[in-house]
């Protein structure tokens, strides 16, 4: 038994819930889907044998507390914050620039 199966028996074991969730987005922007969601599967087993079917990284992770969860959203969300105002405050320099008389 390899590595990778052998994190996914011990998984499989220790966790006896799957996330149901069709997709996720990583914060380097990769989209992922679930392949527990698209196949009707049950167990992390099941799960880590389908994903490795398919080209490309496997993102394995769990859910964070509900003390955990506020602390995350809330940086994730400044940083949602700072990088929207990056872009339109470069839009609104470049709008300056365009109407300045010359």
């Amino acid at each position: 038994m390899n590595i990778t199966n052998r994190a996914a028996a011990r998984a499989s074991r220790a966790c006896a819930k799957v996330h149901r969730d069709p997709v996720a987005i990583t914060s380097s922007g990769d989209i992922l889907i679930n392949p527990a969601y698209v196949d009707d599967l049950h167990t992390v087993k099941e799960v880590v044998r389908r994903a490795k079917k398919e080209r490309g990284a496997i993102f394995v992770g769990f859910v964070v507390t509900q003390v955990d969860a506020p602390l995350i959203r809330g940086r994730v969300q400044d940083a949602c914050k700072e990088g929207a105002a990056f872009v339109v405050g470069k839009r609104q320099k470049r709008r300056r620039v365009r109407r300045k008389p010359t």
